[in-house]
């Protein structure tokens, strides 16, 4: 197990841990000698029936998406706080990474892409200042409660994820900076759901250094063979860095122990 890079997983919007793990079969065949993928499911039971429609009615999307019994959410747009939400989905997300953690990694699909994108901007705004002044509290205090007792993510794979369109994400950006660690968006030409403009927005907009991925397909974790080159090439390039100072961390650690 220690060779392989452990990574958080989180799930889109009406799905679970459960049915995420089983949508995600054939990607975890394809990296199971290099990534170590813990899936968690959402605090928030999903209220929506189905994503509301795109403006030219397309359906096509629709009919691929299988949404789980237990559907569950990160956030609800129906909610009458939608920030609040969220709040919850950080605390609770803190709570599984000091539990289940270290991770190397985050991979979200979706609203979890987006939900992976806010945790690592409160981590790094927690990181970088202990006071960052703001006529906007909200986010300073997620920041303050839980950015400053989570250690940074070293890489995302973001699927089909979008920009948080809220005063608190654009002020929680303003706050962190654009978000360091290697990074990597997938999105589809043929998303009906989240439209590939948008998740290359969340790249270009929050993150430093995208690498942004284009497949012919629509909303889910595309296997083709040319998407499956680049989450290799991708983990190939991440993984000798983060392995490297893994290592070394154990010999300072073994280091520092008594003598018996």
């Amino acid at each position: 197990m220690t060779g392989l890079l452990r990574v958080l997983c989180l799930h889109g919007y009406m799905q679970n841990a459960q049915g995420f793990r089983a949508r995600t079969g054939a990607f975890r065949k394809l990296m199971k000698s290099k990534l170590d993928l813990v899936y968690v499911t959402a605090p928030h039971k999903a209220t929506a029936v189905q994503p509301p429609p795109v403006a030219d009615g397309t359906q096509a999307d629709y009919e691929i998406e299988r949404f789980d019994s237990d559907a569950a959410a990160w956030w609800n747009e129906t909610s009458d706080d939608v920030w609040g939400d969220i709040r919850t989905s950080a605390k609770f997300l803190a709570g599984e990474i000091r539990d289940k953690g270290p991770f190397d990694g985050i991979l979200g699909f979706s609203q979890g892409a987006s939900m992976a994108a806010i945790m690592m901007a409160l981590i790094q705004a927690g990181h970088k200042a202990p006071h960052v002044p703001s006529k906007n509290p909200e986010p300073l205090e997620l920041v303050r409660e839980i950015g400053t007792s989570c250690p940074k993510f070293k890489f995302a794979m973001l699927f089909a994820g979008f920009y948080v369109n809220m005063r608190e994400f654009v002020d929680l950006i303003k706050y962190s900076g654009p978000i360091h660690g290697r990074n990597i968006h997938i999105g589809g030409r043929k998303d009906m759901i989240v439209p590939m403009i948008r998740s290359r927005r969340l790249g270009v907009l929050a993150f430093t250094k995208p690498v942004v991925v284009v497949h012919t397909q629509g909303h889910y974790v595309p296997m083709d063979a040319d998407s499956c080159s680049e989450y290799r090439k991708f983990i190939d390039d991440v993984a000798p860095h983060i392995l490297k100072r893994r290592a070394e961390s154990s010999v300072d650690s073994s280091e520092e122990k008594p003598s018996s």
